[in-house]
């Protein structure tokens, strides 16, 4: 199994992610939101990863492990509590 760096998801790399969007014009002049412009960046992000196969010979992964570890009671990461409800939409499709 070979992982790379974008199968590691930190608030930064989301942060950046969208502030450079934002720079480019891609939210079109908007307000950026965590919900849904962060929350939607995460589910992006997510969505690619698994795509790219983790063993090389193989194609993309049928099951993935993700842990979303963040204080209780700590605001500045509950949109990544948003997953959660990605998982479960995901679950739901594939079942």
């Amino acid at each position: 199994m070979t992982l790379h760096r974008d199968n590691n998801i930190t608030t930064g790399k989301i942060y950046k992610e969208v502030i450079d969007k934002e720079r480019r014009g891609d939210y079109l002049g908007k307000t950026v939101q965590v919900v849904p412009h962060i929350t939607d960046a995460i589910q992006a992000w997510v969505e690619r990863v698994a795509e790219v196969p983790v063993t090389p010979g193989f194609g993309a992964s049928s099951a993935q492990v993700y842990d979303a570890a963040f204080p209780n009671g700590s605001w500045e990461n509950t949109f990544f509590a948003q997953y959660r409800t990605f998982f479960f939409v995901l679950r739901r499709i594939s079942a």
